[in-house]
């Protein structure tokens, strides 16, 4: 199976979101969950498992769900408002011509905050997150391909490049060393031999 981050995914009704991040669990390289933004409402994003993944392929995911029954899911994300205190700083010379000193104060401003929910000791990968070889940054990640059976992961999907030169690698599973987390896979292997690897 094909699974591309980002991937547009279908209901049992109609198109109702998109895949905005995958679940592995890091030492059996399986993918529990799916991270799919609704695209209705205020477009929560929502923990779907595996289990109720129909159908994969490259460009659409299907579930065995209706739209309402996405949205009864367990968000993934939780936003908290946390109080910070901002510098901020008036030149006298704006308010009485010729004074070269200021006066330094404080404001309180509620700032929103992003947490995610992952089941514990899982790694959330997002598209884009940055993947590594051992002498340094190589590309991002843009999906997975998936054993049909098992869900586990068989390849890394990465891109590298920007616009015209852009190129996909399919990266083995045996070649992952660890998902540091959302932002950085590590690989095993050094640019060199990533060179030489198939494209998906």
């Amino acid at each position: 199976m094909d699974l591309k981050i980002d991937a547009q995914v279908l209901c049992q009704d109609g198109p109702c979101g998109s895949v905005a991040a995958v679940i592995v669990h890091p030492r059996t390289g399986e993918v529990t969950h799916l991270v799919v933004r609704q695209h209705h409402g205020d477009h929560t994003q929502r923990l779907v498992p595996m289990e109720r993944v129909v159908d994969v392929q490259a460009e659409t995911v299907r579930l065995g769900l209706s739209a309402q029954e996405l949205g009864e899911l367990d968000p993934f994300t939780e936003t908290e408002y946390v109080r910070v205190e901002i510098p901020s700083y008036i030149p006298y010379g704006s308010l009485f011509p010729g004074w070269s000193e200021g006066y330094e104060y404080t404001e309180e401003e509620m700032v929103p905050v992003q947490h995610e929910h992952a089941p514990e000791g899982e790694a959330v990968i997002h598209r884009g997150a940055r993947v590594w070889a051992k002498d340094g940054p190589v590309g991002q990640v843009d999906g997975f391909l998936l054993d049909p059976q098992t869900h586990r992961i068989t390849h890394l999907v990465m891109h590298r490049g920007h616009l015209w030169g852009r190129k996909a690698i399919a990266i083995p599973v045996s070649a992952i060393a660890t998902y540091e987390d959302e932002d950085h896979v590590q690989l095993s292997l050094d640019k060199e031999a990533i060179q030489h690897l198939p494209t998906p």
